[in-house]
């Protein structure tokens, strides 16, 4: 769990019946950035999809895990000394058969930085 170590939510607003806004505050100073990359710090991806993960899962007070990864598109570098300020926008599909479709598009400022389409699972 990366939540209140590498991340904080400042807030989370809904915008629809499915569809949210989190606004998370990275951890510049995190051991993380220390290998990732010495002297030129860069949010690894897979930091990205846990944040995703955890975010969704409290939203729909659910525990899930990842079936599949459809589309992920890293169209920015997240530099946490410059901007340590995101904006996730989520758009939440429940099936009735238990799947949890996400598309994901996560900002800083008004820059695209990572663009999701994502299959959990419950369990």
């Amino acid at each position: 769990m990366l939540k209140d170590d590498f991340y904080t939510v400042d807030k989370i607003d809904k915008l629809s019946e499915n569809e949210y806004d989190a606004f998370i505050q990275l951890n510049r100073d995190h051991t993380i950035f220390e290998g990732h990359f010495p002297g030129k710090p860069i949010v690894p991806g897979v930091c990205m999809l846990q944040i995703v993960k955890e975010i969704v899962s409290s939203l729909i007070n659910k525990n899930i895990s990842l079936k599949v990864s459809k589309n992920i598109k890293f169209t920015a570098l997240i530099d946490p000394t410059i901007n340590s300020y995101l904006r996730l926008n989520l758009l939440i599909d429940e099936s009735e058969g238990g799947e949890i479709k996400v598309k994901n598009t996560s900002y800083f400022g008004t820059t695209g930085a990572v663009k999701m389409d994502l299959n959990y699972v419950i369990g």
